[in-house]
């Protein structure tokens, strides 16, 4: 029954490979986390073993799962962000988030004779206002913000991921992994006459699934006490472009000119990133874990410089970015797991962005957390919930505006998570 099950998970992985959209300079992985036990130690998992949201801080670390695992976690988070334009507050940009994360692993080291781990994880962002119809796929607004944009808040739609594991000797493993998102062409058509009428007017929007991929190993010398990570990510962009838009003018029902426009638009973007981790265990019950992430945000810059056509009045000067994460865990009473983490995230935005008036600010954010895994009848078989809260204070900063205001952006965010995790 147990082989069955594993091989219809299977089938749902390669049928699961679909598309996947994503809106703003951030994903949930790095702004949030996955499961509760990762956000617990403040993301600290390039070395930290044992848990399926390894398949995006590192793939190799599955390899140490040795069952089935089903895993949904939700997290609820509340951003309170303020900005101050020459002297006007704003403090109702709320950008909530609520994504939903389901992820399953399976074991194939029997079915294939060989030491494999593969696991699928799909994050869907504010999943009940999408099912009740109240957001829309594709939303287009233009125009400069007079309040300003957050650089790195938004909606996430969807992220969805698929890596696996591999021991290749006792004490070293390799893992890959590819996530997959949307690229989107939209063709849009009208026709105006002199009065500044329109009719017919049309729009056509096909889309394409794209790759990035990301890939790990990890060493586990002095018989697992010491573990030691290094995890590549390979940095994306969402795209909704070029739109080609063709608008006709004309006089009495005869074509004046035609006047095509190509618009291109990068909604959405995800540096790349190399991490190195490190885990010790120094006694049976402790563990404490340190990450440090490089960002590479600069690509960002040519990307635009190289591909967007229209670029007056603006500028980007974004900064590679450098960050530590430190997490504890604990098991001070058999099956009951206590957690905290820190990480200290700074802002890659630096100076004015022209017309776009983006700010950002750089993040302290702690988390503490608390697991409990119950014993059932078979105890290769338990179930584990576990909870988090983290707490993201965005630091006082200030940015011009094309405007020649003066912009300070503060703020913070509170955020609740909740992983139930069952093994088969």
């Amino acid at each position: 029954m147990r082989r069955l099950f594993s091989v219809l998970l299977l089938a749902a992985f390669v049928a699961g490979v679909t598309t996947v959209a994503q809106a703003s300079m951030m994903n949930i992985p790095d702004e949030y986390g996955i499961t509760a036990r990762g956000i617990g130690v403040g993301n600290a998992m390039t070395a930290y073993p044992g848990d399926i949201g390894a398949a995006y801080y590192n793939p190799a670390s599955l390899a140490l799962i040795d069952t089935g695992v089903m895993s949904m976690s939700y997290i609820y988070a509340d951003p309170s962000l303020k900005l101050t334009v020459n002297n006007t507050t704003y403090n109702d940009i709320k950008p909530l988030n609520r994504p939903l994360l389901i992820g399953y692993g399976l074991d194939l080291s029997k079915m294939l004779d060989t030491p494999i781990y593969l696991a699928q994880i799909l994050s869907v962002d504010d999943l009940i206002s999408t099912v009740k119809g109240g957001r829309t796929l594709v939303d287009f607004s233009d125009g400069a913000s007079p309040a300003g944009n957050f650089f790195r808040y938004g909606h996430s739609n969807m992220m969805m991921l698929t890596s696996m594991g591999i021991n290749i000797l006792p004490w070293l493993y390799a893992g890959y992994g590819i996530s997959l998102y949307l690229a989107a062409n939209t063709v849009m058509n009208t026709t105006t006459d002199l009065a500044g009428n329109t009719s017919n007017s049309s729009i056509a929007l096909s889309t394409s699934g794209k790759f990035s991929s990301l890939a790990g190993i990890l060493l586990t010398p002095m018989n697992g006490k010491l573990t030691v990570g290094v995890t590549y990510r390979e940095g994306h962009i969402f795209n909704l472009g070029p739109i080609s838009a063709d608008a006709t003018s004309t006089v009495g029902g005869s074509t004046l000119v035609n006047l095509p426009l190509n618009l291109y638009f990068k909604d959405g973007f995800v540096p790349t990133q190399w991490a190195l981790g490190v885990g010790y265990k120094p006694l049976s019950y402790l563990r404490v874990l340190f990450d440090l992430t490089y960002y590479n945000w600069k690509w960002f810059n040519k990307l635009v410089s190289s591909g967007d056509a229209a670029k007056t009045g603006i500028s980007f000067n974004l900064k590679d970015t450098y960050a530590p994460r430190i997490g504890i865990e604990a098991e001070p009473i058999e099956n009951l797991y206590t957690r905290i983490g820190y990480q200290y995230l700074p802002s890659p935005l630096h100076g004015s962005t022209g017309t776009l008036n983006w700010v950002d600010s750089t993040q302290q954010v702690w988390s503490i957390g608390v697991g409990y895994t119950m014993a059932p009848a078979s105890p290769k078989y338990p179930v584990s919930i576990d909870a988090v809260y983290q707490y993201h204070y965005l630091n006082k900063t200030s940015f011009p505006f094309s405007s020649g205001d003066i912009a300070q952006a503060k703020g913070d965010i509170n955020a609740f998570g909740v992983t139930l995790t069952m093994s088969y």
